[in-house]
């Protein structure tokens, strides 16, 4: 059986491993740097705690220390 369309040539071949190395970089990078936490919600102070995983989602405001 004769496969429908010819070999891919070197180019092709080369051009096909770049593709996927740079989709494992791009995979690497966002697994060992996540995105997450890294910004500030836009609009609230640093009394609010965005990066902790809360349920439904959203910020919780930080219990301020007792004073003394």
């Amino acid at each position: 059986m004769l496969w429908p369309w010819p070999p891919p040539s070197r180019g092709e071949r080369l051009g096909i491993l770049i593709g996927v190395v740079l989709l494992v970089i791009v995979f690497v990078a966002f697994a060992k740097f996540p995105i997450h936490g890294r910004w500030p919600a836009a609009g609230f102070g640093p009394e609010w705690d965005c990066a902790t995983d809360v349920p439904y989602g959203g910020c919780i405001k930080k219990i301020a220390p007792p004073l003394r």
